[in-house]
């Protein structure tokens, strides 16, 4: 499991993040970019037993980099959230739960944001 309970926030340089977990990814804490663009890629049973998923509980802000949920995801967060690409795309690749009853709100500019599995609330 990877457990992410500290705020990732960069503000320059060139980089990308990818978070690949036997099972499960719990983003409990902001990850946000100023500087350029933070691509983030999230995969949760990357052995592929289907004993993994991701659990993101608060904001995701990538100033222009692509987000990628490769695994099934739900969004708890106890506050509205907000997952932001800025110019670049949203995928998700597996089932989507919005279980953040005060919302959540895509934002991918003049991209794509693209659901390949069921979402439910």
């Amino acid at each position: 499991d990877i457990r992410l309970s500290d705020a990732i926030s960069k503000t320059a340089g060139t980089a990308s993040l990818t978070f690949q977990a036997g099972r499960d990814i719990f983003i409990q804490a902001g990850i946000s970019s100023t500087g350029s663009s933070l691509p983030l890629t999230f995969n949760a049973d990357s052995n592929n037993d289907n004993l993994g998923a991701i659990a993101v509980s608060d904001n995701l802000s990538t100033n222009g980099g692509a987000i990628t949920f490769e695994d099934d995801i739900t969004f708890n967060g106890v506050a509205a959230q907000t997952i932001n690409s800025g110019a670049a795309a949203i995928a998700f690749n597996g089932e989507v739960m919005l279980s953040n009853t005060s919302g959540v709100t895509l934002t991918a500019s003049d991209y794509d944001i693209i659901f390949t599995k069921a979402v439910n609330s």
